[in-house]
């Protein structure tokens, strides 16, 4: 391994990827100021919202909060690439901000979904990602803090809350035959299912196992995995990354993310001036990434 400064070249490249994940988070901090993450009236968003205000019993509003936090984690995570590559940092670090946007892209996704969709398995994606979430908080806590702590008292409460909730909500058991939370027929799909379905449902010109194997990919970037790092530097005539391995990396998590924000945006009925701008800046940099 050697380490050496990039040519002009590579790194005036490197600086273009940097500018266009910035402006990934950018656009998405500035949807927010001017939204309030409200829907407009009228919107796919606010009908769902005034079905919902019409069930019994009554619904929390689950949907809204958790495609902001998605979306926003999502950006946020194009924001630190984009620092990464701003400072020229892209041989290991980027792996763990790329599999994490992806993730959240993907989840965002699956939870929006609308075409042919009832506003209720809307509900029930996001109820199923509470659940989760839920979950985890309970598994944490007693691991942090043991099973006699009152944080994990508070957690399995939670939790225990939680799944009572949801089956008031849907009026049925959410668990299965094995144990799993089951809502109206779905249950949660792992990151990797998620993932490989996110590529599909995009219309990526790749087979199932492509797109799970770039989910792979991705993940062995983030986990103590000797062969993509010993990659780079098993062919003398190719050491290290090149600019062609940077940007399929990067255009791996901006397409997503582009769908998914022009995908909210739609949703919610709101203006289209911040997709434009980052589709702007998308052509200007990768011409060929997104389909007219």
């Amino acid at each position: 391994m050697s380490v050496r400064a990039y040519d002009p070249d590579f790194a005036r490249r490197l600086d273009e990827f940097g500018e266009l994940l910035l402006t990934c988070r950018e656009v998405t901090r500035a949807l927010v100021i001017e939204t309030q993450w409200r829907p407009a009236e009228g919107s796919p968003a606010a009908q769902d919202a005034e079905a919902l205000a019409k069930r019994e019993p009554p619904t929390p509003v689950v949907i809204p909060t958790v495609l902001y936090i998605y979306v926003t984690t999502a950006g946020e995570h194009l924001g630190g690439l984009g620092a990464l590559y701003e400072r020229h940092e892209v041989v290991y670090p980027p792996g763990p901000l790329l599999r994490a946007a992806v993730e959240h892209c993907a989840r965002a996704l699956w939870v929006v979904q609308r075409d042919g969709v009832p506003v209720e398995d809307r509900l029930a994606r996001a109820f199923l990602e509470v659940l989760l979430s839920a979950e985890q908080a309970k598994r944490t806590a007693k691991h942090l803090e043991g099973k006699m702590s009152d944080l994990y008292r508070q957690e399995r409460e939670r939790f225990a809350g939680t799944r009572r909730m949801a089956e008031q909500v849907f009026g049925e058991s959410i668990l299965d035959e094995d144990g799993r939370h089951r809502i109206r027929g779905q249950h949660l799909p792992s990151p990797e299912e998620c993932v490989g379905w996110m590529f599909g449902f995009l219309g990526q010109p790749l087979t199932d196992e492509a797109a799970v194997g770039i989910y792979d990919f991705l993940s062995n970037l983030s986990h103590p995995t000797l062969y993509p790092h010993m990659q780079m530097w098993e062919q003398p005539q190719r050491p290290g990354l090149t600019i062609d391995d940077h940007e399929r990396r990067v255009r791996s998590a901006v397409a997503p993310f582009y769908n998914v924000l022009n995908m909210m945006i739609s949703y919610n009925g709101w203006s289209s001036v911040c997709i434009d701008e980052l589709r702007a800046t998308v052509d200007r940099f990768m011409p060929d990434l997104l389909e007219d």
